[in-house]
């Protein structure tokens, strides 16, 4: 099982952390994509951004408080 995980650094980022370091314990950390942790500099991030979510089999959003939620509709 492949895991991509996205959230906003201002409002959930211990969250995600969290999150990401549970799933890595049990599923292995070449199966958890958790932002700059899986992005080796020098690489274009768009790319790796949409290779990872194309072969991920769960993508987590995670939305705090911050985040105005009537705006995305």
């Amino acid at each position: 099982m492949r895991f991509f995980i996205s959230y906003r650094r201002s409002d959930v980022r211990p969250w995600a952390g969290r999150l990401s370091d549970r799933l890595v314990d049990e599923f292995d950390v070449e199966n958890v994509f958790f932002d700059v942790d899986s992005i080796l500099p020098g690489m274009d991030f768009r790319e790796v951004i949409k290779e990872t979510i194309e072969r991920t089999d769960v993508v987590l959003m995670l939305i705090g408080d911050q985040w105005d939620v009537d705006k995305l509709h």
